[in-house]
């Protein structure tokens, strides 16, 4: 994957040259920004791949005090944009004393991919709420029952909508990170989308 990623960003560099010298036809165009964007997609999926790999060997061992609270509204301001464009409701109704002992980078791997997820798969206009409940977190998101099976749900490549933009690792990230840590992760359908993870103290 190391090796991919050099090729992938002097591919990326040399198109993106070639878009702003605008000596081309429309057609021509089209064809330049459709490899471009599969080129990007190329390069993402590798570095998350990567990142999946160093998180199996175990390379982020440094363990701290995480808040929690702190996290999840780091992250929500963050995604604030897309956020705003599909008018999302979001409830953090997380403790601000709520800790949890894990390395803080993965602990902002795990929060983005799971809010980014219940983003996604969310209707315009709807809902997100995030809550506590004693050593536990509930995110929820309004949407569709797509008749998910949860085993399925955490398997690699796996995508339950169509969108190019998901690459289909996020919640498999969301597992091994869970696994490392001996948190339990589950999903169910109950009117919304529900993940529920259990830190153990």
């Amino acid at each position: 994957s190391h090796e991919i990623q050099n090729p992938l960003a002097i591919i990326n560099s040399k198109l993106e040259l070639l878009l702003q010298s605008g000596d081309m036809s429309e057609s021509q165009y089209r064809s330049l920004v459709e490899a471009y964007e599969a080129s990007n997609r190329l390069s993402r999926l590798n570095k998350t791949l990567i990142l999946l790999a160093k998180i199996e060997n175990r390379q982020f061992p440094e363990s701290e005090s995480v808040n929690i609270k702190s996290i999840i509204t780091n992250q929500i301001d963050q995604l604030e944009d897309i956020i705003s464009s599909k008018n999302i409701r979001i409830k953090n109704e997380v403790k601000s004393d709520f800790t949890v002992e894990m390395n803080p980078y993965l602990a902002e791997i795990l929060f983005i991919n799971l809010i980014k997820n219940a983003i996604r798969h969310n209707v315009k206009h709807g809902e997100i709420i995030i809550e506590q409940e004693s050593d536990s977190i509930k995110i929820s998101n309004s949407g569709e029952d797509t008749k998910m099976k949860s085993e399925d749900l955490f398997k690699r490549f796996h995508k339950s909508s169509k969108s190019t933009e998901s690459l289909g690792l996020g919640l498999a990230i969301v597992k091994k990170i869970c696994e490392i840590y001996h948190f339990d992760i589950s999903y169910m359908y109950d009117g919304m989308h529900i993940f529920s993870m259990s830190f153990e103290k």
